[in-house]
């Protein structure tokens, strides 16, 4: 897709700071809302535990999660108003706005599984409250999930260093002369065990739980109902998702081709992904449809076949490493023509 520069918001190459600054604006809104929710909560919490407390004697465990939870309810309102004002005021609070988001939702999550508790055996029955403690593991996860939050406050407002990305300055690792057994070829996997780094590693990382490493070669294994089918990327269910069924799964690996669904050409991304890249959906023969990027084809629009057929590859997950140093190996997508 195509923008005018008509359409653009601010400078060229300004992307990133205008999109922090509109985070912030939208954070200190939804502050509000969720604010005066809260405190909402915190009254009927109150009178639930109350309540309890009228039939069975004093519980000195929820009256003490209590008040942690209504002198963090005062603190994340405080500071959000605080943030509010200096907002309006044409100041930008920056990455302090993200303490309202990560403490405020966070207790969120321990309020209503408070409100649950002091219910007793009737929080086990499904109201508006298990409803809205189970949504609460959601809300740590949109607008930017806790642990990104955290790295912004430790970055931005502790000043402690940050975590490393792919455009920073540092050499690119070269692989080992170290000398290896020619009697027989090495398997995928030890390649990029001994040719990621100058030192061996003892063995890469799946990038997605759907990738197995087990064998000498990578492959995919994806969870098939026994009942309906339907196939999942994820390595555990407890029940599926189209049938409802929880007669169990089975293990299925699937043919590495496919069909191409849909792609989108990115030529703007997050600070320190290369650029640009092809991001695709694809749908696998006798397998689910399958998310991942595309290469061995021009970034040009018009010389893409939207129905492609695809083969699925493994390789090295565009350089990126864990703490330790270990490699990913991530799936792609690349034309059978290529063949």
């Amino acid at each position: 897709m195509r923008v005018p520069l008509d359409n653009i918001v601010g400078s060229m190459n300004d992307g990133w700071r205008i999109n922090r600054t509109t985070m912030v604006g939208e954070h200190l809104t939804n502050f509000l809302g969720s604010q005066a929710a809260q405190a909402e909560t915190v009254a009927r919490v109150a009178r639930t535990i109350a309540e309890r407390e009228a039939q069975r004697g004093i519980d000195h465990d929820l009256r003490a999660r209590f008040a942690s939870a209504w002198a963090t309810t005062q603190i994340v309102k405080l500071h959000g108003l605080r943030n509010v004002a200096r907002f309006t005021a044409g100041d930008n609070p920056g990455a302090e706005g993200s303490i309202s988001k990560l403490v405020g939702q966070e207790n969120e999550k321990e309020l209503f599984e408070l409100m649950v508790d002091a219910q007793g055996a009737a929080g086990l029955e499904e109201t508006r409250w298990t409803r809205a403690w189970l949504s609460t593991r959601a809300s740590t996860i949109g607008g930017g999930t806790s642990e990104i939050h955290r790295n912004k406050l430790a970055e931005r407002v502790l000043g402690m260093p940050r975590d490393p990305w792919a455009d920073d300055d540092a050499s690119a690792p070269q692989t080992t002369d170290a000398p290896v057994d020619l009697r027989r070829p090495l398997t995928t996997i030890e390649k990029w065990s001994h040719a990621m780094t100058d030192t061996p590693l003892p063995s890469p990382l799946p990038a997605a739980s759907y990738i197995q490493l087990d064998g000498p070669e990578p492959r995919l294994s994806f969870l098939k109902c026994r009942s309906c089918g339907t196939m999942f990327l994820e390595p555990e269910r407890l029940a599926c998702a189209r049938c409802g069924s929880r007669d169990g799964f089975d293990a299925h690996e699937p043919r590495y081709e496919g069909t191409l669904h849909s792609y989108s050409i990115v030529h703007r991304s997050f600070p320190g992904t290369a650029v640009p890249f092809i991001s695709a959906v694809v749908d696998i023969d006798d397998g689910p449809s399958l998310k991942g990027n595309l290469r061995g084809v021009p970034f040009d629009a018009d010389q893409i076949d939207g129905a492609m057929r695809v083969r699925i590859v493994f390789d090295d997950a565009l350089g990126r490493r864990d703490a330790d140093g270990n490699a990913y190996i991530s799936h792609f997508f690349e034309p059978l023509a290529a063949d």
